[in-house]
């Protein structure tokens, strides 16, 4: 997997997601309960990934990079997710200055669904796809080219434009970086995967204990978050919390880094690469194409 076939399989994800978004147009109460919805979406990542797995031939535990990491390394990320956690709260505030909470909308039929169903599917299900495509395949096949900051970026829009709505892109592209650069600190993809499970199931557990637990100080919340003042204001406090929790990351991310020795590595991402060594282009008509389409089908869920 290079990077040109890393952004055929991008752009393939984002047609076989619109044909399916086509197809159940045409179907009386096309609309699904959230569990299958969960399932479909994953299924729409993971099945065009395997067939492009399968036929790239090579080593999949190399492609994937399903390495053992350090037992000292998991706390490690356990504590390095919950110091980015507000940073992602601060970019997701701001998309609310412009679009609607996504989560905010889908979290009545996430609740009406049994709790240990949803956990496995966006904290479990969830995760390990969307890490298997765009760690495992679409990152790799960026990293082939030499150049580690763009494919880190690169791999990270990928994800977040795979969300198809503008609340969730940016900070899902941030979140992106970060599972990137620990793939990078560590060398193995399950980094990112517990890191990712981590966030989840946080999330879901905030939801349930929210809603059925304090539901009217939820709602409270809810409706206070609606007026912009009040979204500014948190901006404010979030940004001096994001500013040094952020930081403190960054110095996690770095001793990972040394645990597993690969602080070289994590450094070379920052390096320009060398002007006169030619490699693959990591934009290519495939990327461009996939990105047009993306932001096409957000701006017109955002007008709808």
């Amino acid at each position: 997997m290079d990077s040109k076939r890393a952004n055929r399989l991008f752009l393939t994800v984002t047609l076989v997601h619109f044909a399916v978004v086509f197809g159940l147009s045409f179907l009386p109460e096309a609309k699904m309960m959230i569990a299958v919805n969960l399932i479909c979406s994953e299924l729409i990542l993971l099945l065009p990934a395997l067939l492009f797995l399968v036929t790239s031939g090579g080593r999949w535990n190399e492609t994937l990079g399903f390495h053992r990491m350090k037992p000292g390394t998991w706390w490690m990320i356990l504590l390095f997710t919950f110091l980015t956690m507000p940073l992602v709260s601060l970019v997701n505030m701001i998309s609310m200055l412009f679009v609607d909470n996504v989560v905010v909308q889908i979290s009545g039929d996430v609740v009406s669904m049994p709790f240990f169903l949803m956990f496995f599917l966006m904290a479990v299900y969830g995760p390990f796809c969307e890490e298997f495509v765009f760690r495992g395949l679409i990152f790799h096949g960026y990293q082939k080219s030499g150049r580690l900051l763009p494919a880190v970026l690169l791999s990270a829009l990928t994800f977040g434009l795979m969300h198809m709505n503008f609340n969730q892109i940016p900070y899902a592209f941030v979140i992106g970086i970060f599972l990137a650069l620990l793939v990078e600190a560590t060398g193995s993809i399950w980094s990112s995967v517990f890191y990712h499970f981590i966030f989840n199931a946080q999330s879901v557990i905030l939801l349930y204990v929210s809603r059925n637990v304090m539901p009217e100080e939820t709602a409270q919340s809810e409706a206070l978050f609606a007026d912009h003042d009040a979204v500014l204001y948190a901006i404010g406090g979030y940004s001096i919390v994001a500013a040094v929790t952020t930081s403190l990351a960054a110095a996690v991310l770095f001793w990972i880094a040394g645990h597993e020795n690969r602080r070289e590595r994590l450094r070379a991402v920052a390096v320009r690469p060398d002007p006169d060594r030619k490699g693959t282009r990591l934009i290519t008509a495939s990327l461009i194409a996939a990105i047009l389409l993306s932001v096409s089908y957000s701006l017109l869920e955002a007008v709808l």
